[in-house]
């Protein structure tokens, strides 16, 4: 899961959503863009109720 959580109080919600990610968020945006695509394989092959027990 992927949300919205500025580390620190910000003025101007747009611009926080619009600026480039660090290069943590980067790897955390990787990681579960890795994730889902393996998630979206065990669905089309093993079925969801698999899928959802190996993943959630």
């Amino acid at each position: 899961r992927i949300g919205i959580q500025p580390e620190y109080p910000i003025s101007n919600t747009k611009n926080f959503v619009l600026e480039t990610f660090s290069k943590s968020e980067t790897e955390t945006i990787e990681t579960v863009l890795e994730k889902s695509a393996e998630a979206i394989r065990a669905v089309i092959s093993d079925g969801i109720e698999k899928a959802m027990a190996k993943f959630n």
